[in-house]
Formats: structure tokens, C-alpha cells, sequence
């Protein structure tokens, strides 16, 4: 996938040919917002998952690890300057000259350095904050991009789901065997990002459930969730 075109965007690979064979569109809501210029400017240059992982070193398990690099090389180039300082007053008086040390080669590794290891905190901080695969800004992209009535499949955690969209609402067909004991729960409503999910019936009426777990009674979901409020979307 590719987190910076759009809901639609993913990396070509054969697999996905079947999708193109059967005229069905896959999506997806891990999408950097461009308002978080910063982020954005470091993920759009990598596009693909595969490459935002493997082309940068400074992936989440090795940030850790670089940083410290980062900061025990800084104290070594202080050091050498240092150094490099007092031979030079050493070697002035008995008459011995010393190849230059290139302060800019210095000054270039340690900005790259630097350079690396800020991006490296962006994709650390980007990766642990959408942990979930959907960020706000996916979740809005997606209401504007599923037409009224469309069926398409939704990609996220590597799992594939079927999505509805019915009155501006997008809505997840269940398929886990964890709901077979709710047999009129049929969708989920994708309104959040963090799980916290509203179920409805066949007839997108949002199921009221006892303290074990069994539904009981319904409410119309235009507008209604389980606790009985108003159903609020994001948007």
C-alpha cells in the first residue's frame, strides 16, 4: 500500500490482478496526513510500505540502537577537533606540518547523521501512532472516496473485509468466528480509528447487547448507537 495517494493507491503486485479481473476495489485507510508537512515530506519519498520499511536503515527496531551511534560519533568528532587542535600547537613548534583534517566532510556526515536519524524518529513515531493501520485523515479520505451503495474490500492489519456504504456511513461486513454466537450481528461501523466499534443487524439497526454478551433488542442505527445516543460520524 502507499500512504500518501490516496485510498486507492497500492503498490502492484500479481496478487492484486485478481482484484483488477473481478472489476473490485480495494482500499485501504493508512494515509499520512499532508497537514503534518514534516511526516509527510519524509514518507512521501519511500510511497510503499515495502519501501518505507527496507530503504531506510532506521526502521523501529534499530531507532534505538542509531541513536546511540548518533551520539557517541558526535562526542568522537568533539574530541578529534580537540585533539586535532592541540597536536597542531605541538607540532607548529618543532616545525612539522600535518595534513589538514576536512572540517566539511566532518560537518557533511554529521548533518547527514542527523538527517537520518530526525527522519528515523518521524517514521518511528508515524508507524507507533497508526498502529492500528487507519489514521483520522484515511478514515475521512474514505468517506469521500466510497461512493453511495458501493461494495468494495477494505485492507487493514492484513485482513480483508467487505465495505458498505449506506447514507454516508461506512460499514464492515463481520466475518470472525468470535461473532458466531451474535447471529444478527452482521456489520460494524467504521466511525473510529481505535476500536471502538458499534454493531448493527442485517437491517444496519444497532444491536443492543446484555451484560453476556446476547443481543436483545435493536435501535434504528440512522442516528441512534447502542447506549442509546446519537451516532456522531467523525465527520
Amino acid at each position: 500500500m502507499q500512504f500518501d495517494n490516496g485510498p486507492q493507491a497500492f503498490e502492484f503486485t500479481e496478487e492484486l490482478e485478481a482484484f483488477d479481473a473481478t472489476a473490485v476495489t480495494l482500499r485501504h485507510g493508512w494515509l499520512v496526513d499532508p497537514q503534518d508537512y514534516d511526516t509527510y515530506e519524509v514518507i512521501k519519498n519511500r510511497r510503499n510500505y515495502n519501501r518505507f520499511v527496507s530503504s531506510s536503515p532506521l526502521t523501529v527496531s534499530l531507532f534505538a540502537m542509531y541513536s546511540e551511534i548518533h551520539r557517541f560519533l558526535c562526542s568522537c568528532v568533539e574530541r578529534l577537533l580537540e585533539y586535532r587542535a592541540a597536536i597542531e600547537d605541538v607540532v607548529q613548534n618543532v616545525g612539522v606540518d600535518t595534513p589538514p583534517l576536512d572540517d566539511d566532510i566532518i560537518k557533511s556526515n554529521k548533518k547527514n547523521m542527523s538527517k537520518l536519524l530526525r527522519e528515523g524518529s518521524l517514521i518511528e513515531s508515524f508507524l507507533t501512532g497508526t498502529a492500528s493501520q487507519l489514521t483520522y485523515y484515511g478514515l475521512s479520505q474514505l468517506h469521500l472516496n466510497v461512493k453511495e451503495r458501493e461494495i468494495s474490500v477494505f485492507f487493514r492489519n492484513n485482513h480483508f473485509s467487505c465495505m458498505f456504504m449506506l447514507e454516508g456511513r461506512l460499514y464492515l461486513l463481520l466475518t470472525d468466528c468470535g461473532y458466531a454466537r451474535l447471529p444478527h450481528t452482521v456489520w460494524e461501523l467504521l466511525s473510529d480509528i481505535d476500536g471502538d466499534s458499534v454493531f448493527v443487524n442485517s437491517d444496519f439497526e444497532v444491536e443492543k447487547m446484555n451484560t453476556d454478551g446476547s443481543s436483545y433488542s435493536t435501535y434504528a442505527s440512522h442516528g441512534v448507537e447502542a447506549s442509546g445516543n446519537a451516532v456522531s460520524p467523525v465527520y
